[in-house]
């Protein structure tokens, strides 16, 4: 294999940067003006301790948490979506429960909370 000498190497190396900045440069250009609308957004998720304690204030109060509940814990990084449904958990009477959640308002925040499983 042939050795290249320290300007045939810089040269190289310059022509790569070229090219790479270009690319960069005619992706954006084409993006931007392609009418396209380029947007990056991070999804909103619910707080899990919080969203626990939402769920059981409502069990509770449709009286369905009669007697002393521990341990009601609901998933981390739930996305807040219309439509999206996950479950949450509690210890009742010595055994663990599901309760179905379905988030029906992403906007407001708003969920159903179904009945009490298992």
């Amino acid at each position: 294999m042939p050795v290249m000498s320290r300007s045939a190497q810089f040269a190289v190396a310059a022509s790569a940067v070229v090219v790479a900045v270009c690319a960069v440069v005619l992706t954006a250009k084409v993006l931007w003006f392609s009418g396209l609308p380029v947007e990056a957004r991070q999804e909103m998720t619910f707080n899990s301790a919080e969203l626990a304690k939402r769920v059981q204030r409502v069990l509770g109060d449709r009286g369905e948490l009669p007697g002393i509940s521990s341990g009601m814990s609901c998933p981390e990084h739930v996305v807040i979506r219309s439509g999206n449904a996950f479950g949450c958990s509690v210890v009742h009477d010595d055994k663990v429960k599901t309760v179905r959640i379905v988030v029906t308002d992403a906007e407001a925040g708003t969920i159903q909370v179904g009945k009490l499983e298992g």
